[in-house]
């Protein structure tokens, strides 16, 4: 079964923790190896049938740890973790959520908007 987005923050994050720049595409195996993906489920689509379910959520997955301040893109599709994103690793959460996200101001306009 895929993960939801909100199951791939944490994995991200630990991903991204080397603070080198990471591709999209290696954040993307990273999770199907973390979640161990099978190929079937790689290539399930959306309803609407327009997105790989996959890519879509490890977009939104991605859209919402940068708009937390807890990644960045310093380059066009090259993603690293930021300092913010360094500190909540070090205090060792079990999970990454919607509602931790919203501690950060930057993430709850994101919303409002």
């Amino acid at each position: 079964m895929l993960p939801n987005y909100q199951k791939m923050f944490l994995p991200i994050l630990q991903y991204l923790n080397d603070q080198q720049l990471h591709s999209l595409a290696d954040i993307r195996e990273h999770i199907v190896h973390v979640f161990a993906i099978t190929p079937e489920e790689q290539s399930q689509r959306t309803a609407n049938g327009y997105h790989k379910t996959l890519n879509y959520r490890l977009n939104w997955a991605n859209t919402y740890l940068k708009k937390a301040g807890l990644i960045t893109s310093p380059a066009h599709a090259r993603y690293q973790i930021s300092a913010e994103g360094k500190a909540w690793l070090a205090a060792s959460p079990a999970e990454i959520s919607n509602r931790l996200l919203l501690s950060k101001q930057s993430f709850r306009e994101f919303l409002n908007k």
